[in-house]
């Protein structure tokens, strides 16, 4: 044990004193770089970074998500053609593919009313608070239901990932209703330009009408496609003045019942305005890494899918609820 302790500490200095060298030659530009934020797309630095740290990298290649691998090879799980989707929805993947996010009006506008009328979701439901007020939902719930197994969806990330999509965990609603202004810089929300899981995909169902001027995601448009890792507790965010220079920023915003898709591995953050209220059903899905095993906190009258419930499904669809089920 001492040993082992021993060593993840010299490690942990190593990294450190390396961080510490690539910031003096390669981060000297105090403008985009200070107190927590040396976060970088510099090609030299993001090289030696995952060389050190390779894991993230493999975590891709493995599944396919630098070069495409034969079946044989990929951990991903093939899937049968979808072409007449793919067909249909080509233009919001290839619009995905480019960007690391695409916007698709009115794909859930039915189950957005339901849901917020079946779990009271507005903003005097909500009230404010210094993090974000998120609950889990079971996936019997038909409207989860209907959202999370959607051709439209699963079509768009078969064809992003080249494999079988899954849910990572249960979908939430996740409600955002800042309170004061310290809560720009307050850990309960994700204020900070950062990226997420590897391999990670992210669906956004707006569960009210947003606009530029009340809480809303930001996205570096592009940014998805750069191999990133981090060195330090230092290097995870980036500055903002980093992002506006090198980056086009998107504002995520749309109507009730919006679909908002993007790949996390872009830089985002949230934008945080005081006294707006924003609400979405957030889902994760990945090609098979990373799987978390969340219960749901908000139990319905719903009974439990069975075999027959699913029967009508494509296998695509029965296949991504494999981790939820």
């Amino acid at each position: 044990m001492f040993i082992v302790k021993s060593f993840v500490n010299l490690r942990k200095h190593i990294l450190l004193s390396i961080h510490s060298l690539l910031r003096s030659f390669f981060m000297r530009e105090r403008r985009y770089y200070y107190e927590q934020f040396f976060g970088t797309d510099s090609l030299f630095v993001l090289i030696v970074k995952n060389l050190l740290r390779p894991k993230r990298f493999l975590m891709k290649f493995i599944y396919g998500q630098v070069v495409s691998l034969p079946s044989m090879i990929s951990l991903g799980s093939s899937i049968k053609p979808m072409t007449s989707l793919l067909d249909e929805w080509k233009g919001y993947l290839d619009t995905m593919k480019r960007d690391g996010v695409v916007f698709i009006p009115e794909a859930f506008k039915a189950e957005a009313n339901n849901l917020c009328e079946r779990y009271n979701i507005t903003r005097n439901d909500y009230p404010p608070s210094d993090k974000y007020t998120r609950f889990n939902l079971e996936v019997n719930d038909p409207d989860i239901l209907n959202i999370v197994t959607a051709p439209i969806m699963l079509s768009i990330l078969a064809g992003y990932y080249g494999c079988q999509p899954y849910l990572r965990h249960l979908p939430a609603i996740n409600c955002t209703h800042p309170q004061s202004e310290k809560d720009r810089n307050f850990r309960g929300y994700n204020n900070f330009w950062h990226y997420d899981t590897v391999n990670l995909t992210t669906a956004h169902i707006l569960l009210n009408d947003i606009v530029a001027t009340d809480n809303c995601m930001l996205y570096a448009k592009g940014s998805h496609r750069t191999h990133r890792v981090q060195l330090t507790d230092k290097d995870y965010y980036y500055s903002e003045e980093y992002m506006r220079d090198h980056f086009e920023i998107i504002p995520c915003i749309g109507n009730k019942g919006d679909l908002v898709l993007f790949d996390p591995n872009g830089l985002h953050r949230v934008d945080l305005k005081m006294g707006t209220f924003r609400s979405h059903l957030h889902i994760n899905i990945v090609p098979g890494n990373d799987i978390l095993n969340v219960e749901s906190d908000r139990q319905t009258d719903f009974p439990c899918l069975t075999q027959s419930d699913l029967s009508d499904l494509m296998e695509i669809q029965k296949q991504s609820l494999k981790y939820v089920m």
